[in-house]
């Protein structure tokens, strides 16, 4: 599994992300130009504020205009369900391998519901696909 990759705004090609704790900067490239795949692998501290910028990640929000809403907690707690599955702690897991909902919340940063977590949980898969065929 990989990183989610994030992407810039529709309309843009890029965007500049900074937080004010320590100067820490980074771009989002729709082509990164590093290894020319769709979308940029950024650190986790930038992840929440390039949600807010409305950036997509790739696999969730391809560019399609599917409507002109801002990104949806669903985006959020993909990205931390992804996260975890990276890391594949087992006390972060359940028996069916899928992340316990207590540690999927701590990562995104809010509240996240049994429910919640299950509309996100087919999101994740569906990613896995788009960029990992035949992994699931």
């Amino acid at each position: 599994m990989s990183e989610p990759r994030f992407l810039p705004p529709k309309g843009k090609t890029e965007i500049h992300l900074a937080t004010t704790e320590g100067g820490h900067s980074c771009v989002i490239y729709a082509i990164d130009p590093t290894d020319k795949k769709k979308g940029t692998i950024i650190p986790d501290r930038f992840r929440k504020l390039a949600i807010a910028e409305n950036c997509g990640i790739v696999g969730i929000d391809d560019g399609e205009d599917e409507s002109n809403t801002s990104p949806s907690k669903n985006d959020l707690i993909v990205a931390a369900i992804t996260k975890i599955m990276e890391r594949q702690i087992p006390e972060e897991l359940e028996g069916d391998g899928r992340p316990k909902v207590a540690v999927v919340k701590k990562e995104a940063g809010f509240n996240v519901t049994k429910a919640q977590f299950e509309a996100a949980w087919p999101l994740y898969v569906e990613g896995l696909g788009a960029e990992d065929e035949g992994e699931d």
